[in-house]
């Protein structure tokens, strides 16, 4: 099993952790070489800016987890 993919930046004050088991060669070849990680990364930045930039809340439920 890989280590988890950690962001690196705290992103709102948290920390995202991610187990990723490779499943096939494409898989372990991708996560040899860093793509998992970046991927996770950048989606990471570009759901943190989605949310940030919508600039007014979307109505939706507001309760607590």
């Amino acid at each position: 099993m890989t280590p988890p993919a950690t962001s690196e930046e705290p992103i709102g004050g948290w920390t995202a952790l991610m187990d990723f088991d490779p499943d096939g060669m494409a898989e372990n070849i991708a996560d040899k070489f860093g793509f998992v990680e970046r991927q996770v990364k950048g989606d990471l930045k570009r759901f943190k800016h989605f949310i940030e930039d919508r600039g007014a809340p979307t109505g939706q439920w507001r309760g607590q987890v």
